[in-house]
């Protein structure tokens, strides 16, 4: 696996955990 297609990976997974992150808090707050 080369070093450019983890970086890819993990910048989706960062992506993605930050929005649903985002939508726990809110329904927490409401």
């Amino acid at each position: 696996m080369s070093v450019l297609f983890f970086l890819i990976i993990a910048s989706i997974l960062a992506i993605v955990v930050g929005r649903v992150g985002t939508v726990l808090l809110q329904n927490q707050e409401a």
